[in-house]
């Protein structure tokens, strides 16, 4: 009996400790989004594209980070690769339904806001990652919903045009 009790107490204390494993999974779907939308080779979007390319990044970051405080090893190799099949699939639901990722790009977008307004707060890493939660449903004001299909559209017209039919397939071929 002291031995179960023992091990539920660990594993709750242990539980709450860690981060979110799906809050993992969000972020590798924000930086699948992010690194799609770096795709578009035109010059006027240039410092758009160079800045969702950090956001990528960041992205991955947070998603390493909390495969590291659970406990999990996860290489760049397979960071990569998860982030890759992740943008395959989000390419694939937008042809299916094009709001899908504009939907993720706002929820995105907060974690985004969160992660920065949380950094500005505290210094500790672990606290910094405890903090976010996966955000919920989300909307994007016209502007920026035009803005974000544009650039989207763009990736994706620039990728079927260099014979790109998946992110999985390019990185496996570089």
């Amino acid at each position: 009996m002291n031995k179960l009790f023992i091990s539920l107490i660990l594993t709750v204390s242990l539980q709450s400790e860690a981060a979110d494993m799906k809050l993992a999974k969000f972020a590798n779907q924000c930086s699948s989004l992010f690194l799609l939308m770096t795709f578009p080779s035109d010059e006027e979007l240039k410092p758009f594209t160079d800045n969702i390319s950090n956001l990528s990044e960041t992205m991955a970051m947070i998603t390493a980070s909390i495969y590291e405080l659970n406990g999990k090893n996860i290489t760049y190799i397979k960071l990569r690769d998860m982030r890759n099949i992740e943008a395959d699939n989000i390419i694939e639901r937008r042809k299916k339904n094009k709001q899908s990722a504009l939907d993720l790009y706002a929820r995105c977008d907060q974690l985004r806001e969160d992660f920065a307004y949380t950094a500005m707060q505290e210094d500790d890493d672990k606290k910094i990652i405890n903090a976010l939660s996966v955000p919920g449903y989300k909307t994007m004001n016209d502007q920026k919903s035009y803005l974000i299909n544009y650039v989207l559209d763009s990736a994706i017209a620039e990728m079927e045009n260099a014979g790109i039919s998946s992110i999985v397939e390019l990185y496996n071929n570089l």
